[in-house]
């Protein structure tokens, strides 16, 4: 009878750890995913309703809900202003990403829900009986709270996620709802990448587990350094799975190094480790940071400005707000340089000119929230504001003077207006004013350059 072989008590520690570690891993997978999947779908939801808040702030209730054939024929002001408004909005038709796809109106006819203003490349038809799918959240909108389905629904445009928001007249009644649509795929990409991470981190610490109880159970110097330079192999690995991470979404910089010092093996793993964290940590911080960020011209995005106008509806609902200088900045001729020379030099024109107004102004207060406009919400007089928008101009003058690369004249034009207490009760009161001041100085512009040719 043979005699049966123990194992030794360093293997059974390493097979018992690796067990542990292994069920610990899954456990914590299983919550991280849960956890991803639950805060990913509350940031697209914050989007949709941050879009659909900023649009609905821009649009006459009195106006919107009242849009007939005629005013769509006929392009009256009321149909082209509120039209116009939505397609500020910049959409995207890449289900890849996580940008809006689209922004609508959606209005009662009866116990029907039409569509009525749709600025996109393929539209819904104007007050149809197109069906539109009719979603918990829609339904809420128009009983006058806004909300944000919580699952997607499939319609003729796409797999979509989308919220509303009422419109009300000045009877307080809802006459029209902003629809706001986010691409569904982008929530599994996002989940998939998160899960990537998770997975990468569950390795690690396996890697790490097996390392130790080698070193507790065989204390042999050689296997714990043929461990560590396996574990750079494999950190390498992950580093690259991470940055493919990041590269989906947006490049991340990843060249700050942490100090190094001489250390043990097991010292050097740990460091390693921390690294990691550390990476990983500056890719949800900056995740955090696009989301208020215009990516073309780095300034406060929509997301960034419906903040802030709610920041100042309170202080105006507070009494707390005594001056306030609304700036609307227009880029002149940017249909005319996308036309002749290409997008590439208008999104020039549009980082030069939004370069300018940012070193003027400061980005905390400056935002480009549709196009070629850039908002600026300047807590100050309007005559310090006149000041500021002086070397705004200078500074335009310098430009011009010493370009020779960019094939076109920078101009902009500008609206402005101030707060009067007891009568602007909200931020769009005062917007209304610049931006009516804004398109009355760039027609007298185009005006201007007509006379002058």
């Amino acid at each position: 009878m043979k005699k049966e072989k123990k194992l030794s008590a360093g293997l059974i520690t390493v097979i018992i750890t690796t067990v542990v570690l292994l069920l610990l891993d899954i456990s914590l997978g299983i919550v991280f995913t849960i956890n991803s999947i639950d805060k990913t779908t509350k940031i697209i939801q914050s989007k949709i309703m941050e879009t659909a808040y900023t649009a609905s702030t821009m649009l006459n209730g009195d106006e919107v809900g009242y849009l007939t054939y005629e005013d769509k024929e006929k392009q009256t002001e009321r149909y082209v202003t509120a039209f116009n408004i939505l397609k500020s909005f910049k959409t995207s038709n890449e289900a890849s990403n996580g940008d809006l796809a689209y922004i609508y109106l959606l209005v009662k006819q009866g116990d029907k829900i039409v569509f009525s203003i749709d600025p996109s490349d393929d539209p819904a038809i104007f007050l149809t009986e197109e069906p539109a799918v009719v979603t918990e959240g829609m339904k809420q909108a128009f009983l006058g709270t806004a909300g944000v389905d919580d699952k997607p629904y499939q319609d003729r445009w796409g797999n979509l996620y989308s919220g509303y928001v009422p419109i009300r007249n000045s009877k307080d009644e809802v006459a029209a709802v902003v629809g706001v649509d986010v691409w569904a795929d982008y929530l599994g990409r996002e989940v998939a990448s998160s899960v990537a991470v998770i997975v990468s981190i569950a390795l690690v610490t396996v890697a790490l587990g097996v390392s130790f109880s080698l070193v507790i159970g065989f204390s042999m110097r050689k296997k714990i350094k043929k461990l560590s330079e396996d574990f750079s192999s494999l950190e390498d690995d992950i580093q690259s799975l991470v940055g493919d991470v990041e590269t989906s979404i947006a490049a991340v910089d990843t060249e700050e190094k942490i100090i190094e010092e001489e250390t043990d093996d097991v010292t050097d793993i740990n460091n390693k480790l921390n690294k990691l964290r550390h990476d990983i940590r500056r890719y949800m911080e900056y995740a955090h940071e696009q989301a208020s960020i215009d990516r073309l011209t780095k300034l406060g995005n929509r997301n960034a400005y419906a903040r802030m106008v709610n920041y100042v509806n309170e202080q105006i609902k507070n009494n707390s707000l005594k001056e306030l200088v609304v700036g609307i900045y227009d880029a002149n001729g940017l249909k005319g340089v996308n036309d002749s020379t290409g997008h590439e030099y208008g999104d020039q024109l549009l980082k030069i000119s939004a370069n300018i107004v940012q070193n003027v102004f400061g980005v905390e207060n400056t935002f480009r929230i549709g196009g070629d406009e850039f908002v600026i919400i300047y807590f100050g007089n309007i005559f310090d504001f006149q000041k500021k928008d002086e070397e705004v101009q200078h500074q335009i003058d310098e430009f011009n003077q010493k370009n020779t690369e960019m094939p076109f004249i920078l101009s902009m034009a500008l609206g402005m207006a101030t707060y009067e207490v007891g009568q602007d009760h909200e931020l769009l009161d005062v917007f209304r004013k610049a931006d009516k001041d804004m398109y009355n100085n760039k027609n007298e512009y185009y005006r201007h350059m007509r006379e002058n040719n």
